[in-house]
């Protein structure tokens, strides 16, 4: 709301604005350096290639059987940004009265918001919300969306049998374990957090095979969610006595009977809470053990401010405005969808 004279009055006389610093002081901890890698790139998209796992040696019976390298490519175009402000110089120069300029927080409000920009835009891809909600950007390295319940094994045979195990059967993989999990032959994967949803996706995950049929080797370390399931991820993945207590109001667990080791704290999953994150009741398990984590940062420009604040600068000649803008061009991306999966009601 905008002040009215009468309001303002106060800002540049008597009133300490120091209050204002409480905004530097809440800032949510970012984490997308944790399980996101950076790539800069030049030109105005990103494109990776690669090629699946070739086959398995077979016994050599009669001629040999001839296999060629089938490609598979993932195009993401980085998106401009830009956030300018600005402000009457006589505006400014009046709430300087007593040294502290109730704008004095506009600057570092700007780097603040920079800064934190790969967490909202990454938020935004996870939830499919604002610019990263549409189609193209929604669909993964195989062209379906990145969360799915029928990822093709092997895009080339997308309903092959690949290698007999019965979880992977029609010839795909799930990584979308919400609407309350996925029942896979005859075993519910997956659901909202629980210790029984947690197991049965970690072990899930473990089993994802690759073109050849063989175990692709995929192991989760990492759980994300949101604040609202922190106590009950800490109670599963670090409670050294395991005992469903009845409490938690996202994800509510069962009634205390007894109490045994907690063999879960031993598989090695690490919590990450992601502030940022909207869906109460959602969580991830993600595979960051390697050098390509499993979302990617695409860096086109980096962020760049530009002042206008000379007095020949047209627009503080002509109108008596200073004013700061910055741009970049960046995009959220996807790795592959075998390297993370979620899970919630």
């Amino acid at each position: 709301m905008a002040l009215t004279p009468s309001q303002y009055a106060p800002f540049v006389t008597t009133v300490d604005t120091t209050i204002g610093q409480i905004f530097t002081q809440l800032s949510s901890e970012m984490s997308h350096l944790e399980w996101s890698t950076t790539i800069p790139i030049t030109g105005s998209q990103w494109t990776t290639g690669w090629t699946g796992r070739m086959p398995k040696p077979r016994p050599w019976y009669g001629p040999r059987v001839v296999y060629e390298p089938a490609p598979m490519t993932y195009t993401v175009s980085p998106i401009p940004y830009e956030l300018t402000y600005a402000i009457d110089n006589f505006v400014l120069a009046d709430s300087d009265v007593n040294t502290q300029s109730i704008f004095w927080r506009m600057l570092p409000d700007m780097a603040f918001q920079w800064v934190r920009q790969p967490e909202y835009e990454f938020r935004d891809l996870l939830e499919a919300t604002g610019i990263q909600g549409t189609t193209a950007r929604q669909a993964g390295t195989d062209g379906l969306s990145h969360f799915n319940t029928a990822h093709p094994l092997d895009i080339y045979a997308p309903n092959a049998n690949i290698g007999g195990n019965a979880l992977f059967s029609a010839g795909t993989y799930c990584n979308d374990f919400t609407a309350g999990g996925q029942t896979i032959n005859g075993t519910l994967i997956g659901g909202s957090l629980s210790t029984t949803a947690f197991t049965t996706l970690i072990e899930y995950m473990g089993l994802i095979p690759d073109e050849s049929g063989e175990v692709l080797g995929v192991k989760p370390n990492v759980m994300m969610l949101p604040t609202s399931l922190e106590v009950e991820a800490a109670f599963i993945l670090k409670a050294t006595l395991l005992a469903s207590p009845s409490w938690g109001g996202f994800s509510p667990l069962t009634g205390m009977v007894g109490t045994s080791d907690n063999q879960l704290t031993k598989i090695g999953i690490r919590p990450i809470v992601n502030r940022f994150l909207r869906n109460t009741k959602r969580w991830y398990l993600l595979d960051t053990s390697h050098s390509m984590k499993p979302l990617l940062w695409i860096l086109r420009d980096a962020v760049r401010v530009v002042p206008r604040v000379n007095e020949d600068d047209p627009i503080v000649f002509d109108q008596h405005r200073s004013v700061w803008g910055g741009w970049d061009r960046v995009a959220p991306a996807w790795n592959y969808p075998w390297l993370m999966s979620r899970g919630g009601p």
